[in-house]
């Protein structure tokens, strides 16, 4: 070999050996972060399923509660609706029949088909009004 070619090749070996070196320093540079990450993504991931418990035990609270509030809601309409004395609730249909036959009287005979069910309606209800309905014969 000649001595060109051998200075050429050790200028060549420098360079490579220090492109060697910092490519080493790159990849323990990369390891030690890639290390870092994946212990904040664990933790990150712990953290994920805490929420994630957490959530999932306010959410049945809630859900549990919510069922709790309608049932005790209707518990309340049910008290309502069953405090009404029986002589206002006739006082009730017995004036929406009032307005149902000035309306078909005022008609000559013709029929307001909405207002004839409405009796019907009133009775659907609930059974306290059923009740009442049947019991009230001016409707």
């Amino acid at each position: 070999m000649n001595e060109a070619t051998s200075n050429l090749d050790r200028e060549q070996l420098a360079f490579d050996e220090s492109l060697l070196e910092r490519l080493k320093m790159r990849r323990d540079d990369l390891s030690q972060r890639h290390a870092a990450a994946s212990a904040a993504v664990a933790e990150a991931q712990v953290a994920l399923k805490a929420l994630s418990d957490e959530l999932d035990a306010v959410s049945a609270r809630h859900d549990n509660l919510s069922s709790l509030v309608a049932e005790r809601r209707g518990r309340l309409q049910v008290c309502y609706m069953a405090s009404l004395l029986p002589e206002l609730l006739r006082a009730i249909f017995t004036t929406t029949t009032k307005d149902y036959q000035v309306r078909t009287s005022a008609k000559h005979g013709s029929c307001d088909y909405h207002r004839a069910r409405q009796p019907f309606q009133l009775a659907a209800v609930s059974k306290w009004w059923r009740q009442i309905a049947l019991d009230t014969p001016k409707l």
